[in-house]
Formats: C-alpha cells, structure tokens, sequence
C-alpha cells in the first residue's frame, strides 16, 4: 500500500501528520463566517459542528474542532496571540498567497517575513498538539 493511499484510510499517520490533518478540519469548521464575524460566545451557541441542543443556548458535546480552538484561545490568552495568529491565517485561509497571508497578518499588527511566519507556526502546531495530548491523557 502506498504513502498516500495509507495516509486516506488514516493508517500510520505520524502524530503531525495526523495534527495537520485536524488543524485543517478545524480550519474548515471554525474558518471565515465564525470565528471571524460572530463573538465568541455567539460562535459556541451557533456552530454546526456541536451536538444536540438541549434548551435555550445550550448545547451538549464538542468536536474535535471544538477542542482546537479551546487551545487556540488558551494560546491568545497566555502571551502566544502572533503564534494563534499565524496558526488561525495558516488553517483558516489554505488557498491565500504568502503575501496575502503576511498582510492579513500586518492588518492585526504582526510583522513578519516568510520565514518568520514558518518560525510562528512550528511552536503553534507543537502547542495544540501538547494541548491535545494532555486533553486524551485526562479523559
């Protein structure tokens, strides 16, 4: 069986290969039209990917999608927000150039160069992944 054929059926998948595939789900779920336009708490109360409503504004499971962006917030909130910048640019918008993605960056008051934006993005894609692991070694 080949690389890529192993990789569409989800068989041996390295741990970052496996984290780039549900960054880009999650980028997917929780891209432009979410997190981007509604608030936060309107984007837990509105997002499609939750399970069953119960009641009023109350919603019971999460997704995988879910998890990421607890971590992705937990990364704005402790002194990471360029690292969720670039991460949130990276996922949330796969088909921009470089240079579209380096001024969306400017725009939020991140300067970066290429490399600078790669050397942003190595730490963040490490954090969600530590932030996931300690998630599974918890439940």
């Amino acid at each position: 069986m080949t690389r890529k054929v192993s990789m569409m059926r989800g068989i041996d998948l390295t741990p970052m290969e496996r984290l780039d595939l549900d960054l880009v789900q999650w980028g997917k779920e929780l891209g432009p039209g979410y997190a981007e336009s509604l608030s936060y708490p309107g984007t837990n109360i509105l997002h499609p990917s939750h399970g069953a409503h119960t009641g009023f504004g109350r919603v019971e499971g999460k997704t995988l999608s879910d998890e990421i962006e607890g971590i992705v917030r937990n990364m704005e909130a402790s002194q990471f927000i360029k690292h969720a910048l670039v991460l949130r640019c990276n996922y949330f918008h796969p088909n921009w150039t470089m240079e579209m993605r380096l001024d969306w960056l400017l725009s939020k008051s991140v300067k970066s160069s290429r490399r600078g934006y790669f050397d942003y993005l190595a730490p963040a894609k490490m954090y969600v992944l530590g932030g996931l692991h300690k998630m599974k070694k918890s439940a």
